[in-house]
């Protein structure tokens, strides 16, 4: 969710006065999306001006990708950690991107800073942390389809709305639940001779204090 929104969180338009204005991004469904526009519709044409253009992107769903599955049950673990799981589980997540502008060239405008990426894909490296795991991980963004709507209907009074769709599939993953084992502190072993399976010594080893990470000041106990 969050590398998907970070790639259109940069999105400016130039305003009929020269000023270059980010254009506003929210998570939202499409008709939840075009109620606000409508209602700022409603306002007088220099708060207008301030709400229009403005972009809102949702998640449409997620579809298991078994094409990119790799051994589900090889453990995944970092050099020195105490925090193992099964591998990723790859899923395609499919996201709608939707922007409304009331000029024809703000339209465009955003268009040539999003469509150009992709080819049709875009890779995005992501640093992806469950635990205190982590994963180098390059997120495939490949665009779909666009969609233009411009509406019609109405007087010479009424405000134009454009519309536009753009339809994306993320290429990403889930993860299984993280197994975190703890460091060992304390060792019992019981000494035996052989054959006879006699009972002989007991070597006890403690770490003291028991708290105590592997940088920090510690004694082993030996008894």
């Amino acid at each position: 969710m969050v590398a998907f929104a970070a790639l259109f969180d940069g999105i400016t338009c130039e305003t009929d006065g020269g000023d270059i204005t980010p254009v506003p991004l929210m998570y939202a469904q499409k008709q939840k999306f075009l109620e606000i526009v409508d209602t700022d519709l409603d306002k007088d044409a220099t708060e207008f001006e301030m709400t229009l253009p403005r972009m809102a992107y949702e998640l449409q769903g997620l579809n298991y990708a078994p094409e990119r599955q790799v051994n589900p049950v090889s453990l995944l673990s970092n050099p020195g950690s105490r925090s193992t799981l099964y591998n990723r589980v790859p899923y395609d997540f499919t996201f709608s991107l939707y922007i409304a502008t009331r000029q024809f060239d703000d339209m465009m405008e955003i268009y040539e800073q999003i469509i150009p990426m992709f080819t049709p894909d875009f890779t995005i490296p992501v640093i992806e942390r469950v635990g205190d795991i982590d994963f180098n991980t390059n997120l495939s963004v490949v665009l779909n389809s666009i969609g233009f709507n411009i509406d019609y209907l109405g007087d010479f009074t009424d405000f134009r709305r454009l519309e536009a769709s753009l339809n994306f599939t993320m290429k990403g993953y889930l993860y299984p639940r993280v197994d975190r084992r703890d460091r060992i502190k304390k060792s019992i072993v019981d000494i035996f001779s052989m054959p006879e399976i006699e009972l002989g010594d007991k070597i006890q080893a403690l770490v003291i204090p028991g708290t105590a990470l592997p940088t920090d000041p510690h004694d082993v106990q030996v008894t």
